[in-house]
């Protein structure tokens, strides 16, 4: 037999022995069913790539995408049974910010998560992740962090309600709320995770917390003081800020003084536009102590071929910043200790 017999020979024979992986050799986790991590007790992702490493983070971060599904549908559910129960509207407030990381997010945050399992097929070398969480360690984990919140939220509310200063009050209300969005974001993530698919009440509704601070922010009555040129555009605006914001405003008989000021340099121009730089600035006064209670400023740049008009711009900007932002602004003032 000649030399190049023996290589087809050869070659037949090494296409012979490549091993063909039958569905009965895969493992059963890969069609989504694990009979080692029952869904009733886990949570499961499956992860693929060309690399180990990447089929992990790949299987981790597809846990998340299905815990995350999970908590879009069940919110969404519940809001809607509660809408019919309350004559069109859900009385279950849960903020914008929450949802969005809630969405956003590319990884959990849970005590359990691991890698379980892995294999990879001998015909194409692609590696297969199992990402698994333990229902009850994500549970305890998270029933573990909610309590602490809750405690400090019943703390924060508790200091809320003592006191003549009602922009520290409102300062310990905002402090609450962070804490509060926390709760609700966590109790998300626990009505999904565990096996009962309850969740945890937080010691405040998001319509009970949004009733309160109204209230704490009408309390306190602001006057508006500003000088110059657009004196009455500038405190008009500011007025209307304040109440978009929910706070009272009064015509120099408030306890709280904020005094709104634009300053702007002279334009310069650049053929064939006029360019003005200029600054925004609003502090607030405390009118019993004195005290500054917080100050905030904004840059001002426009353009125009004409100076005038480059000069009323930046003053149309200056009030849609008080106008939009302005309430922030001083919910931001808001500090313990004053």
């Amino acid at each position: 037999m000649n030399k190049r017999a023996l290589a087809v020979i050869a070659l037949c024979l090494s296409f012979a022995w490549v091993p063909n992986v039958s569905a009965d050799s895969r493992p059963e986790w890969l069609s989504g069913n694990s009979k080692r991590f029952p869904s009733e007790f886990y949570l499961t992702g499956l992860g693929q790539s060309s690399s180990l490493v990447q089929a992990n983070d790949a299987a981790r971060a597809e846990l998340g995408k299905t815990i995350r599904v999970s908590i879009k549908s069940d919110l969404a559910s519940r809001q809607s049974v509660t809408a019919q129960k309350s004559g069109g509207k859900s009385s279950e407030q849960i903020s914008s910010e929450t949802m969005q990381r809630i969405s956003s997010s590319s990884r959990v945050d849970l005590q359990g998560v691991d890698i379980a399992e892995n294999w990879m097929d001998p015909n194409t070398k692609e590696h297969f992740s199992l990402a698994v969480l333990d229902r009850k360690k994500g549970e305890i984990g998270l029933q573990q962090e909610m309590g602490i919140l809750e405690k400090d939220i019943s703390a924060l509310l508790g200091s809320s309600e003592q006191g003549d200063d009602v922009l520290a009050r409102i300062g310990f209300m905002m402090q609450a709320r962070e804490k509060l969005d926390r709760h609700i974001e966590l109790n998300q993530y626990l009505r999904v995770v565990s096996m009962t698919n309850k969740g945890r009440e937080a010691p405040i509704s998001g319509a009970d917390y949004g009733r309160e601070l109204t209230a704490l922010q009408n309390s306190i009555a602001i006057s508006v003081v500003s000088e110059g040129e657009y004196k009455e555009d500038l405190e008009e605006q500011a007025r209307g800020g304040l109440a978009k914001a929910g706070f009272k405003t009064d015509a120099g008989a408030g306890a709280m003084e904020l005094k709104v000021a634009v300053k702007l340099e002279k334009p310069m121009k650049k053929e064939p536009w006029f360019w003005v730089r200029g600054s925004l600035t609003v502090s607030l006064i405390d009118k019993a102590s004195g005290k500054q209670r917080g100050v905030h400023g904004w840059d001002l740049k426009s353009s125009a071929t004409d100076s005038a008009l480059a000069a009323q711009r930046a003053v149309t900007k200056a009030k849609e910043m008080l106008h939009n932002e302005l309430g922030g602004v001083i919910l931001g003032f808001a500090d313990t200790k004053p």
